[in-house]
């Protein structure tokens, strides 16, 4: 099945970037000699509003930008909205790299004119850019909880990386090049590493919109993907981790008890014809009312807000990490899917884009087609005989990336990407060759 250009995706990967302990640090010989971040206890450290880590982590957003800077590439970050002369984002800071945008929010920007390159105009978006953010509660675990450390030569502090949207067909066709250009130009000039805090989420829509009928047929449809598929084809942590649960065991939709008046429109088409199939099957072992009611929960939803709040945890649990399950609607506008751990392979993840855009494409076929997919699907992932995930992935007709490929990432994950936090700081990657 051809995917519509029209479904756009946006990538965000996470990663630890390191900052020497203080302006006497040497650089280690086992840990590659190139440069790393500027020393985190001077002048960044003390006491933020934002944070006790934020001056620092600032300073690894900063060092990202100027790489991606240094490759050409449109870049972007947040700026403060109140002056803040310790924030390294301030310094240097020339007036017309300052963008106000809509919601009265700032952005510092590098490399402008290829914005205007590539659309046009300069556009007071943030989503024309390569945009690097902190990631706070990757710096907090990295610090407190044991073995997340990548080496204790170097404070390390979240990062991440946000794609501009992409859509564009030869981003698509050739495995995402951008993408890869970028996290080769941080993985060589900088030191970073991975652990299993770190996530890799892929956000996608319809045209830069989110249709509030589609985004309730990728919940429902991922209701039935999530364990047979998608977290097959992802590290095995991510299904234990706090920043990645199933809606289909923990959300609002599956844990609450409402019950839903008589649905209208595709709701009512898409579960009237899934109890038809569950009455058929009804002696499965695996065939349960539950799904069809976190389904009808989820089509009751009358706004995205409201949706929004059924997808997420019911019980987020003693230690707060974060209330979102797997799968998000995103105020972004978009659904994201959080299911993979983090990587700097840009052919996986440009797998999991093919995958993700796939899903949401099939969300926008006609009520009967759709009803007919969700119907198979179901009928797939309840057999009494266990089903592979290669059978899941042929229920949705996905061929853009074939199993042999996605049994070479998964096999990884058993052997060198075992243990997603001893992986240690990245080595440089093979510099690219333009044909």
């Amino acid at each position: 099945m051809s995917i519509p250009d029209s479904v756009s995706l946006g990538v965000e990967v996470e990663f630890l970037s390191a900052q020497q302990r203080d302006s006497k640090s040497q650089i280690v010989n086992v840990d590659y000699q190139w440069i790393c971040g500027p020393p985190s206890e001077d002048p960044y450290a003390g006491k933020s509003p934002e944070g006790p880590y934020y001056w620092a982590e600032m300073a690894s957003v900063l060092n990202s930008c100027k790489v991606l800077e240094s490759e050409g590439l449109p870049t972007g970050c947040p700026f403060p909205t109140e002056p803040d002369l310790k924030n390294p984002i301030t310094k240097d800071a020339p007036a017309d790299s300052i963008l106000e945008l809509p919601d009265a929010s700032r952005i510092r920007v590098w490399n402008r004119d290829a914005v205007m390159y590539s659309t046009g105009s300069i556009s007071s978006t943030r989503a024309n850019y390569w945009f690097m953010v902190r990631e706070r509660h990757i710096s907090v675990d990295v610090r407190n909880l044991p073995g997340k450390s990548p080496s204790d030569e170097y404070n390390w502090h979240g990062t991440e990386l946000n794609s501009p949207v992409l859509t564009r067909p030869n981003e698509f066709k050739n495995k995402l090049p951008s993408l890869k250009r970028s996290l080769n130009a941080i993985q060589n000039n900088m030191k970073v590493a991975l652990n299993a805090s770190c996530g890799l989420h892929l956000h996608v829509n319809d045209s830069g919109k989110l249709h509030l009928d589609t985004a309730k047929r990728v919940a429902c449809l991922v209701l039935l993907l999530e364990d047979p598929l998608l977290y097959k084809l992802s590290h095995p942590s991510r299904s234990k981790s706090p920043y990645s649960v199933r809606i289909s065991t923990d959300s609002k939709a599956v844990l609450g008890d409402e019950s839903v008046p008589c649905l209208v429109g595709d709701g009512l088409i898409q579960t009237r014809a899934l109890r038809d199939l569950i009455e058929k099957f009804k002696g499965r072992k695996m065939v349960s009312e539950n799904t069809l009611k976190a389904m009808e929960r989820i089509y009751f939803m009358r706004d995205q807000e409201s949706l929004r709040t059924i997808l997420k945890k019911y019980d987020e649990g003693p230690v707060h990490t974060t209330r979102r399950c797997a799968l998000v609607v995103s105020r972004n506008d978009t659904i994201e899917f959080r299911y993979p751990a983090s990587t700097f392979n840009s052919e996986y993840i440009a797998a999991w884009g093919q995958l993700v855009r796939h899903i949401y494409a099939l969300t926008m076929k006609s009520p009967l087609e759709f009803s007919k997919i969700l119907c198979h699907v179901y009928e797939v992932v309840t057999r009494d005989e266990a089903v592979g995930w290669e059978a899941v992935m042929e229920a949705i007709e996905f061929r853009d990336v074939g199993p042999e490929q996605w049994k070479k990432w998964i096999a990884e994950f058993d052997g060198p990407l075992k243990d997603l936090d001893q992986q240690g700081i990245m080595p440089r990657r093979p510099r690219m060759t333009i044909d």
